[in-house]
């Protein structure tokens, strides 16, 4: 008998999961949840095989699974995956610009260039409640310079603490709620470049998420280059509504050894095939939120949909861009990431000349919370 004990992401209270190596053979039973929050319930039943019984309990409600022959009725009342309870999206895109701390004067201009080349859309700067001062007078500036509308939002500076902490921010309810009255946000660190105004064009696709393609070692690409499934971050557009349905429906288990479990990573694949309208997922403590976005939330909402490689590096570059740029037939994407990280020269080629001069004494800058390894195990 193995078992583990881990908390759930976003909720208190414990999760726990009880293996039974001793069984021989799957155990036919009826598989029932009920999920209870104050006076509201939620219950539904469903036949299949089950060898696991699993039972998460908090402060706020309960969620059960359990082997019972006992007879439910079979109503649905979880929201189902594709079904939206947003209100309708009608503002189109919202350009979001995360800050936690005062630019200098290269990312600065490069900012200042973004907005410009994006400024028939709204932009709203996002950063912590202690800054407050910092963000309104750089926007003020902003809308002085470059014409464009921008708004300031504050959210909690726990979220601005470090890479994991940035990550809970973009994978959190309360971002996607923020701007539920647009179909996408476009997130630009300031680290990004903006090459065209070709925003709408990638709205019109559709697709749930789209920023530039990964490389196996992430940040240090492992030659021969090979692409992974995930995508960065750092410049990417989003489907708001698409990301609210996936907060709504997964429960992010953050356990290291239910992640590197293939006992556990089995068991929650039949647990979610035999409940559409909720998503059990173990993954390891430290979770970079593209990641989330990118490989994990696919895999378990199929309707949740990226674009390959081969269409993403049209959007992005990040890592490698001049052998982005080859395989893309010398055609520049929409816009790049990190790009005083990977490449100066390469960039320096293909900006402005307002915009490349200004880099030339460009610092690689902590523009967001420093990042940790891209680690993830599901």
């Amino acid at each position: 008998m193995r078992q583990f004990s881990v908390t759930i992401y976003g909720l208190p209270g414990q999760f726990s999961v009880t293996f039974n190596s001793g069984l021989s053979a799957c155990q036919k039973g009826t598989i029932s949840y009920a999920i209870s929050r104050s006076r509201s319930k939620y219950l539904a039943s469903f036949q299949s095989e089950l060898t696991v019984s699993d039972r998460i309990w908090n402060n706020h409600g309960s969620l059960k699974l359990i082997m019972d022959r006992a007879s439910y009725a079979n109503t649905r009342t979880v929201t189902p995956l594709r079904e939206s309870t947003c209100a309708p999206a009608s503002l189109g895109c919202q350009v979001i610009v995360p800050l936690h701390r005062a630019l200098d004067a290269p990312h600065t201009t490069l900012l200042k260039h973004n907005l410009s080349k994006l400024r028939r859309w709204p932009a709203t700067l996002i950063g912590p409640h202690s800054k407050r001062k910092m963000l309104n007078d750089t926007c003020e500036r902003l809308e002085q310079d470059t014409g464009t509308r921008i708004a300031v939002k504050y959210f909690a500076d726990q979220f601005f603490r470090d890479r994991p902490s940035y990550s809970a921010l973009l994978m959190s309810k309360g971002l996607y709620s923020a701007f539920a009255e647009h179909s996408h946000i476009l997130i630009c660190q300031p680290d990004a470049i903006i090459l065209s105004d070709r925003l709408s064009e990638w709205i019109e696709t559709d697709y749930s998420f789209v920023g530039a393609p990964h490389f196996k070692g992430y940040q240090s690409p492992v030659r021969p280059l090979e692409f992974l499934s995930s995508l960065n971050g750092g410049l990417s557009l989003r489907h708001v509504g698409d990301a609210q349905r996936a907060l709504r429906n997964i429960v992010l288990l953050r356990s290291k050894a239910l992640a590197l479990s293939p006992q556990a990573t089995s068991t929650f694949r039949c647990i979610n095939r035999i409940m559409p309208h909720l998503r059990l997922v173990a993954v390891a403590p430290k979770l970079n939120e593209d990641i989330f976005w990118t490989e994990i939330v696919p895999k378990v909402m199929p309707e949740f949909r990226i674009p390959s490689p081969s269409v993403a590096l049209k959007f992005a570059f990040e890592a490698c861009p001049e052998e982005l740029y080859e395989v893309a037939g010398c055609q520049l994407p929409f816009g790049g990431h990190a790009i005083e990280r990977y490449s100066l020269r390469f960039w320096h080629r293909h900006l402005p000349p307002s915009v490349a001069a200004a880099l030339e004494s460009m610092d690689d800058q902590e523009t967001i919370p420093q990042k940790d390894d891209k680690t993830t195990q599901t």
